[in-house]
């Protein structure tokens, strides 16, 4: 039965084109296993760095030297902003200060050349200088 035998020949020829492929899908599906095997070890070592981190810094926090670092890091940002308003307040002074003293000195000078004018004017009498 030679009809029996091609459709004998045509099934292994497709089998064999479908191991083929089968085979093909396989290795790229080994190869997309042993890839996600290496991100996941790799993650999991990460994992594990940062669970280390974490328990080390949670040692830390309870150091002694971390106690009442909230009311000292307060108390601190308190006096920065305490010197700031002072570091202003003088220098508002220091201008009002600055004003006071060109009044006064320009006030003064006036009062100086008045007595020199009133002087000169006393010792020539007008006679020929003004």
């Amino acid at each position: 039965s030679k009809t029996h035998s091609a459709k004998l020949r045509r099934v292994e020829e497709s089998g064999s084109a479908g191991y083929e492929q089968l085979a093909g899908q396989y290795e790229q599906l080994q190869s997309r296993l042993q890839h996600l095997q290496e991100d996941r070890a790799f993650k999991q070592g990460s994992l594990k760095s940062v669970q280390t981190q974490r328990e080390k810094l949670a040692l830390d926090i309870g150091n002694p030297m971390y106690a009442e670092v909230e009311d000292k890091h307060r108390l601190s940002q308190i006096d920065a902003v305490a010197s700031d308003m002072a570091v202003h307040t003088l220098a508002l002074y220091k201008e009002e200060l600055d004003r006071a003293l060109m009044k006064y000195h320009r006030a003064k000078m006036e009062e100086v050349n008045k007595i020199i004018r009133e002087l000169w004017q006393e010792v020539y009498e007008g006679r020929d200088i003004d």
